[in-house]
């Protein structure tokens, strides 16, 4: 998989996610108090497979954490040698997201997505910015 295509398929994927309402998964029975929706699960490791040959493409990280009252849930993306080749930073207030950042090392991209909060009470926006790691971002 092309490093942009996997950069733009998980983009997709957690604002597709976000924006759906639905569940980011279920918080044990002693849990029941959760500060967040996207709190569970708080640790949660996987593969991505080649559909063809069952070979492991990446192999994923999940983590979330509490920082106050901000959730940080960090997500890495490994190649098979175990390189890190992209890295999800995601801030929730409540069930709020508030930014999203995508590192794709590989490339030395990243990309962002902050909401902000508009003047008008319910308004919001979304600023995405996309560009070198090092560099002018496009807005």
């Amino acid at each position: 998989m092309k490093p942009a295509l996997l950069m733009a398929a998980a983009l997709w994927l957690s604002v597709a996610h976000v924006a759906s309402g639905a569940p980011a998964g279920s918080a044990p029975a002693s849990e029941a108090a959760t500060r967040s929706r996207f709190e569970w699960p708080k640790l949660l490791n996987g593969s991505i497979l080649d559909p063809s040959s069952n070979r492991v493409l990446f192999r994923f990280q999940r983590r979330a954490v509490f920082e106050g009252e901000v959730l940080k849930v960090t997500r890495e993306f490994k190649d098979a040698n175990g390189q890190l080749v992209a890295r999800e930073l995601v801030d929730y207030s409540g069930d709020t997201l508030r930014s999203f950042r995508l590192e794709e090392l590989q490339t030395g991209q990243s990309g962002t997505a902050e909401v902000r909060s508009g003047k008008e009470r319910g308004a919001s926006q979304i600023v995405f910015s996309f560009g070198p790691t090092n560099g002018p971002a496009k807005t």
